[in-house]
């Protein structure tokens, strides 16, 4: 599995637990999770995701953990994690390749309790 597509996971409703980890996946679509509306646990640890695009969580507004350690991601766009303001309790981007922290990565996430970033390469937080 390299690519998660739009229509990988169509009409799963009520699912509520997701582990793709251990994996190739390097790329996640725009709407990969859009119906995945019940989604409360994603495990995406040990991949090959460089980038984290902008949005790719909007639909899943009731995802409370989302691991993602243990990948070789080294950015993160805008708006990342758009549509877990309310939901998103634990979040995993450990072991990974981040080098700065900006401000708005973890904008408006309003009910995170746990941030973990280590293992990484930060050198700046801005």
């Amino acid at each position: 599995l390299v690519s998660i597509y739009n229509t990988t996971f169509q009409n799963l409703r009520e699912l509520q637990i997701l582990s793709l980890s251990e994996n190739n996946i390097k790329t996640i679509a725009p709407n990969a999770f859009k119906t995945l509306i019940s989604l409360r646990l994603l495990y995406l640890k040990f991949n090959k995701i460089e980038l984290l695009l902008k949005k790719r969580f909007q639909y899943t507004t009731k995802l409370q953990r989302l691991y993602l350690s243990n990948n070789k991601i080294n950015d993160l766009e805008f708006d990342a994690f758009s549509g877990l303001e309310n939901s998103l309790v634990v979040l995993d981007l450990g072991k990974n390749k981040l080098k700065s922290i900006k401000s708005y990565f973890f904008k408006n996430l309003y009910t995170l309790h746990f941030l973990y970033l280590n293992d990484n390469q930060i050198s700046s937080i801005h």
